[in-house]
């Protein structure tokens, strides 16, 4: 059965939902755009403008094509059955139902760009379930998660090239180790020289530390996606989530299989789409795992909207931490696509201080910057 939500974003990721479960490729970047284009242009003047709409963001094949006729008018007609559903199975409470008026292109704009009410920070984007289920596949488009391997390992080698300035032997024609070369030639009775090379020791780390509380919702696919291809192209890194409690998933995002990753995360972790609690969170993983993670030779990647529930203090006692034992910090915020964005929230303003570098990331396009500011 369908279910009806409050407010248009809400029932526009439904409607996603329901797509994919009829073998439609839709996912967070489908949603993402719909929603966009709901907000520029003028869809609302009519039934037909408002189903172009989506049918251009969320097809990508005929067959999809051919099908979404068909599968919009049933979506949207069972949703107005729930709405009269509702007002007639409850004739007892006699009371007039508070008109639902379809919302402005400014009230769209705003929700999208995080100046959201509560009633729709509360729906979550995405249903109670979202990709809670651990028998839920995640649904993800292969060409996409090749594109987002290709990005990680440009900024798998950026980093790469930062690791350290001390060289060890290799057995591949890198740079020539020129010491090397002359000692070992130095007593050779031979014509040629036998050149000996070295490359730079790869001994930096990588810690990603990332928020998957209900207000990440939107753009969990992506973060699960980036974090995987991660850990699978640099394994001398640590992964962990954190929503009202820190689990460290190194382990579970290492298996060959996506979609079995996803489902061992989400056994491990029990607070998936619920609370915010960064301060807490980020001082659970300075007592427990700083010492062993963090060094000059760590950059820590933080992926958060910066929403925070808890006490803001303790947001500012880890971040010092983390920043004091770390090489580098980089907060990546999804928010940050508004060109307007501002660290208003004051979870995002006590760390502001302690990052080094504060880069906007929702998107491939985003994750692009991502590499060329490495």
């Amino acid at each position: 059965m369908i279910k009806r939500h409050n407010n248009l974003p809400a029932n526009i990721v439904s409607f996603c939902q329901y797509l994919r479960k009829h073998d439609f490729t839709v996912g967070t970047n489908e949603q993402y755009d719909a929603l966009q284009a709901l907000s520029q242009n003028l869809a609302f003047s009519s039934p037909t403008l408002f189903k172009q709409c989506l049918q251009s963001t969320m097809c990508k094949s005929e067959k999809e094509l051919s099908l979404f006729s068909t599968l919009f008018n049933t979506f949207w007609t069972e949703l107005k059955r729930a709405v009269d559903s509702k007002i007639t199975e409850e004739p007892e409470q006699k009371m007039v139902p508070k008109k639902q008026s379809a919302p402005t292109i400014a009230a769209l704009r705003n929700w999208l760009h995080g100046s959201r009410n509560q009633e729709s920070f509360e729906t979550a984007l995405y249903s109670p379930d979202g990709i809670k289920s651990a028998a839920q596949p995640l649904l993800t488009d292969e060409d996409e998660l090749y594109t987002i391997f290709a990005i990680v390992n440009r900024i798998v080698k950026r980093i790469a090239s930062k690791r350290t300035r001390r060289f060890v032997s290799s057995r591949h024609k890198d740079k020539i180790d020129i010491r090397s070369t002359i000692r070992k030639n130095i007593y050779a009775n031979q014509d040629l020289l036998s050149l000996v090379h070295k490359t730079k020791k790869k001994n930096l780390k990588v810690v990603i530390l990332c928020d998957v509380s209900r207000s990440m919702e939107l753009y969990s696919r992506f973060f699960i996606q980036f974090m995987y291809a991660f850990k699978q192209l640099m394994q001398n890194s640590e992964v962990f989530v954190f929503g009202t409690e820190l689990h460290q998933v190194t382990e579970e995002l290492d298996h060959k299989s996506l979609d079995k990753s996803l489902a061992l995360m989400l056994k491990k972790v029990n607070d998936w789409s619920g609370g915010t609690q960064i301060g807490k969170s980020l001082h659970s993983f300075v007592d427990e795992y700083a010492q062993k993670y963090l060094s000059k030779r760590t950059v820590c990647f933080i992926l958060s909207d910066g929403w925070d529930t808890g006490s803001p203090e303790l947001i500012t006692q880890a971040m010092e931490m983390i920043q004091k034992r770390s090489m580098k910090v980089i907060w990546l915020n999804p928010l940050m696509e508004n060109n307007e964005w501002k660290p208003e929230v004051q979870g995002m303003m006590n760390a502001m201080p302690f990052i080094d570098l504060l880069l906007p990331f929702y998107n491939l396009d985003s994750m692009k910057r991502l590499a060329k500011s490495l």
